[in-house]
């Protein structure tokens, strides 16, 4: 990483903790062992719930670069507070300094290492779910195919909140049409995100590092899936799209298309009804798939 790149990554990451530096931070902060590492995580749980309770593992946004579990608080608080489940927050490694798949792994031994101690963290291991908004969604999802792969753990929710699905494809080739000024900055910012170089050229072909390239054999047998997209944003053909691909290798999907709205919108914007609006969709999806017994 060049000098210019590292200062370039400082300076974001500093902006982009304006928002939530002075928040007064709940849930309880624990350190988890992953492979080589441990990881920071915060457990949001209901008052005055001590017996096992369903689990939802919330992965930030960021483009592998920026941003920290804390991020997800206002969303976090209102899983635990509405639906009276546990949400655990997940601060995992970021790019440039940790590459692909370093993201994945962090989420997936987290994940792992709750299941195998269930009883030490008062979950209930049978009734998990994974999910995240932008690139969380995108780590969410190959954990999810990770899993099933291995048999580690069972998951019985993923939830892709606007995700980016294809890597391989710079932002610039995704314009379909006249950029709106929200378009032009995220095309900016993605520019950025793209230097930082999660992923190698060949990396990213990889179906881990971009579902989009997934086969039918390696979509078929995930949980169900809750999928979103935002008309203003240049990932929404490859979100719509992506959903149906899930629906022909058999997976069960809902899909959401949110109108007039911008990437990050229920992230950086959470304060705003759309916003809770489409946590509460999330908590919907959630009581649908971890409260059932």
């Amino acid at each position: 990483m060049t000098d210019a790149l590292k200062h370039e990554v400082q300076q974001f990451r500093e902006m982009s903790l304006e928002f939530y530096r002075d928040w007064d931070y709940t849930g309880e902060e624990g350190m988890i062992p992953v492979r080589n590492a441990e990881i920071r995580v915060r457990i949001y749980r209901p008052e005055g719930q001590n017996r096992p309770l369903p689990v939802f593992f919330d992965v930030h946004g960021g483009g592998w670069v920026v941003h920290r579990c804390e991020a997800d608080q206002p969303f976090c608080e209102k899983i635990a507070d509405r639906l009276g489940i546990i949400a655990v927050s997940i601060d995992y490694r970021l790019a440039p300094e940790y590459k692909f798949p370093t993201a994945n792994e962090d989420v997936y031994d987290v994940i792992s290492y709750f299941y195998q101690n269930a009883g030490k963290f008062r979950i209930d291991p049978q009734r998990m779910g994974v999910g995240g908004h932008s690139a969380g969604g995108t780590i969410s999802m190959a954990v999810a195919m990770m899993a099933k792969d291995s048999g580690a753990f069972p998951l019985r929710l993923v939830i892709l909140d606007y995700p980016g699905l294809d890597s391989a494809t710079p932002m610039k080739d995704k314009v379909r049409e006249e950029l709106t000024d929200f378009q032009k900055e995220f095309l900016e910012l993605c520019g950025f995100f793209e230097r930082c170089a999660y992923a190698s050229p060949e990396q990213q072909r990889d179906p881990l590092c971009s579902p989009w390239y997934a086969t039918r054999e390696q979509l078929a047998g995930l949980p169900p899936v809750f999928l979103t997209a935002c008309e203003n944003d240049l990932l929404k053909y490859e979100d719509i799209a992506f959903a149906s691909r899930l629906m022909e290798a058999g997976v069960e999907v809902t899909a959401k298309l949110y109108p007039g709205v911008i990437h990050g919108f229920n992230a950086d914007l959470y304060y705003t009804d759309e916003a809770d609006y489409s946590h509460q969709l999330m908590i919907d999806q959630m009581e649908r798939y971890l409260l059932k017994t």
